[in-house]
This record gives C-alpha cells, sequence and structure tokens, in this order.
C-alpha cells in the first residue's frame, strides 16, 4: 500500500512540474492590436500586451494590455520571444 501511494505522489509530482515547463512554438503566433481603453490618469503607464500558454488548447492565447499605475523606483520590461533549439518561447514582461 505504501508504494502504491508514494507512486501516485511521484507521478503528481512529475505531472505538476511539467505544467510549469516552458511552452515551445515553432511559430510565433501573430498579435492581434485592439484599441487602447482611455488612459485612466496621466501617472498610469500602458502595459502592452502578452501570451499565456493554455494547456486546454496547447497553445499560446494572447492577453490583451492595460493600464497599470508605475510601481514605485521601478521601470517594466515587456515581454519578449526568446529564439532556441526548440522553437520560440514567450517570456512574460516584469518590473525590475
Amino acid at each position: 500500500m505504501k508504494k502504491l501511494i508514494g507512486a501516485f505522489l511521484m507521478l503528481a509530482i512529475v505531472l505538476s512540474f511539467n505544467n510549469c515547463m516552458p511552452a515551445y512554438v515553432q511559430v510565433e503566433p501573430t498579435y492581434i492590436e485592439h484599441p487602447r481603453p482611455v488612459q485612466p490618469t496621466s501617472a498610469h503607464i500602458w502595459i502592452g500586451g502578452s501570451w499565456g500558454w493554455s494547456n486546454r488548447n496547447r497553445g499560446y492565447v494572447q492577453q490583451n494590455g492595460y493600464w497599470s499605475l508605475p510601481h514605485r523606483g521601478r521601470t517594466y520590461r515587456e515581454g519578449h520571444w526568446q529564439r532556441g533549439g526548440r522553437g520560440s518561447r514567450w517570456h512574460n514582461g516584469y518590473w525590475k
């Protein structure tokens, strides 16, 4: 019984790491630009659209940009595609 529980636990760990792995594509999807909403205040900055991986579709799904207040003392680095031997993968933007 302990071996069976251990095997199920190991399988669950492996599957959870698999879902966290970066996903590669051979062809980068085309971003469709949508009109920007009105800027809420002059202090807000535009965070450009990005891509999120969909396990359901097994592909990247477009995420629209949005307005955000800047983080004090930080700058926003836009997301980007990185090409490698296995294909391209998306790196999300972040505050630095």
